[in-house]
């Protein structure tokens, strides 16, 4: 499905007005009816695949910063509407950002978290990899970026807009369920949430580090089976970097892997050749462990007490 296919009976221009200012709310607009003007005739209109590559880019860029602003907004409607209520409770988790200028350096993931949070949006794990994403490669209009990123290639294609008006439609529909907050004079966010933002970041937080354990153990089966990467592996082998043991379920995910270990031993002829097998999928496992974890050893650990558990059955 492409964006049009999100857009529902509303009027949006009137909706992204209700939590901004007017300012803000005519440059959310004017970007993405810009976008949606030109996206359809770039194919056409510029037969040159590499500068369709830039005007592509260009209209990503814009429909992601009109997403970017509408969720900045939705912070500074809430610390409004706090200060509107005349609440005194400084640390009150429902508004993280005490001030508007908090939010100049805050980072997309942390204010979507937030929302989460709060259940004014429903973003999911797998949401929250696909925006982290798109955010990524928006940043690609920063030259320098090619420098760090080094061989990994942007695909800048009409897909690419695409899903950044796609983000945009989607937080729209999903605000228009909490209107009722927005809309109510002296409304508390905390007694809307039925004062629940503890239960959901825990229920959060473990459909997030399920998801994770189940990407990652899906992304070392395929280095097992010695199974080309996707893209979608190499990004969640690549969040291992942050924090194994926070990011996934870290147990589980050595449990799967050294029992995978042992039961391929079995489609070898010969213990040399398990070995050398062995051997490769552990140097490819080391390219992907964080600095000075002890992954690689606890899998073998772990390969270690299979091969002893079944011995002695």
């Amino acid at each position: 499905m492409n964006y049009i296919d999100y857009k529902q009976n509303h009027n949006y221009i009137e909706m992204v007005k209700r939590f901004t200012s007017p300012k803000v709310a005519d440059a959310i607009i004017n970007n993405i009816l810009f976008t949606e003007k030109y996206l359809p005739k770039i194919e056409n209109a510029i037969p040159d695949k590499q500068e369709q590559h830039l005007a592509y880019k260009q209209l990503g860029i814009m429909a992601f910063s009109a997403a970017e602003a509408l969720w900045k907004s939705i912070e500074i409607a809430i610390i409004n509407k706090c200060h509107e209520f005349g609440c005194n409770e400084n640390n009150c988790v429902y508004r993280k950002y005490k001030k508007i200028s908090d939010l100049n350096f805050a980072k997309n993931k942390s204010i979507l978290e937030h929302l989460n949070t709060t259940n004014l949006l429903l973003v999911m794990p797998q949401d929250e990899s696909g925006i982290e994403k798109l955010s990524h490669l928006r940043n690609h209009i920063h030259l320098t970026r090619i420098n760090s990123d080094g061989d990994k290639s942007a695909e800048f294609t009409l897909s690419f807009v695409d899903n950044m008006l796609r983000l945009f439609y989607v937080t729209l529909n999903q605000l228009n369920t909490s209107i009722w907050y927005f809309n109510t004079p002296n409304a508390c966010l905390k007694n809307f949430d039925n004062n629940s933002f503890d239960k959901t970041k825990a229920l959060n937080d473990n459909n997030r580090k399920d998801h994770y354990t189940w990407k990652v153990i899906g992304a070392f089966f395929h280095i097992i089976d010695n199974i080309s990467l996707t893209e979608n592996d190499k990004y969640y082998l690549d969040q291992l970097n942050l924090s194994t043991s926070e990011i996934c379920n870290y147990d589980v995910v050595i449990d799967y892997i050294g029992r995978k270990l042992y039961y391929i031993k079995r489609d070898f002829k010969s213990d040399e050749k398990y070995d050398r097998e062995l051997t490769r999928i552990l140097d490819t496992f080391k390219q992907w462990a964080p600095d000075k974890s002890t992954l690689i050893s606890d899998i073998k650990k772990k390969k270690d007490y299979y091969f002893k558990l079944f011995a002695e059955m």
